[in-house]
């Protein structure tokens, strides 16, 4: 069944948008508008401009009189301006890959045009040199993206948009051996270089994370989704279930050298964040109630020389012992 947003012309729906007037004006008949356009040397049919009249009145953007023909339209107060700002267009060039892959396929098909739009609306003026300035990279040092397969990730998209249990053959990490599990899809994450889905397994209530990456296959079931009473992403991802949860949220207390204190004036250690304050030997003391993850763990070890853990203790065991392992792997030279 066509959906509204699949096989958008936006050259000629903006064409029609700019010929109808806007209430309370009167309406036009589509024999006008057909005319106006092939006199702008448009080559459209009159049942195109039908056509894209009936998707623009289901998007309430329009309102049509068809009780007699030829039919008559005009667009209705709440009908949103046809041409895109440049500044508007500059914004949706330089967030597209923030955002483009969680999209449903009929949203993707509009933003797909909407940077068409975009485009036209910025290129020759002094805003397309913002896309030779303006970059999004991610803090740190990160691994490439991992390839993911496109039937994959439409099958996973239209199976979050409509609801529907997925079926897919996923291989798990450190492993060759692939498995089929039919998911109820939640929600779709993406972090930097990585698209995970949080689902459920069929028949079960507790979430999962299945990265799309290690999908070799998905397919869209009829049946509709178990969804876990009470379940919210955001709360989810508070709790630290997407970075590898190793434990639930604590409160951690750091000491940390000066030369760390602008960052932890910056930058929140957790949602209740403490410090810095002086201590006693000339390090800040920092606190705060944050999701016990394997990223936490990796942030800590990564500034072992400028951070010390001083609570809870099992935190610091943890850390203690990676360094440990870590010196002696290095206690040799080569």
């Amino acid at each position: 069944m066509k959906r509204v947003g699949d096989g958008i012309n936006l050259k000629l729906r903006e064409s029609i948008l700019a010929l109808l007037p806007r209430a309370p004006k009167k309406h036009v008949s589509t024999t006008e508008v057909l005319a106006s356009l092939r006199a702008r040397e448009q080559h459209v049919t009159a049942r195109a401009v039908q056509q894209e009249l009936s998707e623009l009145e289901a998007l309430g953007h329009v309102e049509r009189v068809t009780s007699s023909k030829p039919f008559r339209a005009r667009l209705t107060a709440a009908a949103p301006t046809t041409r895109i700002d440049p500044y508007v267009g500059l914004a949706l060039l330089v967030a597209r890959e923030s955002f483009e892959h969680l999209l449903p396929p009929a949203a993707a098909t509009l933003l797909a045009n909407a940077l068409t739009g975009a485009r036209s609306a910025v290129a020759g003026r002094a805003e397309a040199r913002w896309l030779e300035k303006v970059r999004l990279l991610p803090s740190g040092f990160q691994l490439g993206p991992a390839p993911i397969d496109e039937r994959v990730l439409r099958a996973v998209v239209d199976a979050l948009e409509r609801d529907r249990q997925l079926e897919v053959q996923y291989t798990k990490r450190a492993s060759s051996k692939e498995e089929l599990a039919t998911l109820n899809p939640l929600a779709l994450v993406q972090r930097t270089g990585l698209l995970t889905l949080v689902c459920t397994r069929a028949g079960t209530s507790e979430t999962r994370q299945f990265h799309l990456h290690r999908m070799r296959t998905a397919r869209v079931l009829d049946a509709m989704v178990q969804k876990p009473a009470g379940f919210q992403i955001d709360a989810h991802v508070g709790r630290g279930e997407i970075a590898m949860k190793l434990a639930d949220p604590q409160r951690v207390v750091l000491a940390i050298d000066d030369s760390l204190v602008p960052v932890f004036r910056e930058h929140a250690f957790g949602g209740d964040h403490e410090g810095p304050t002086l201590l006693e030997d000339g390090r800040f003391r920092v606190a705060g109630t944050v999701a016990r993850t394997l990223e936490l763990k990796r942030f800590l070890l990564g500034y072992a020389q400028l951070v010390e853990v001083l609570e809870p203790s099992d935190l610091r065991g943890e850390v203690h012992s990676a360094l440990v392992n870590a010196a002696a792997r290095y206690a040799s030279t080569r």
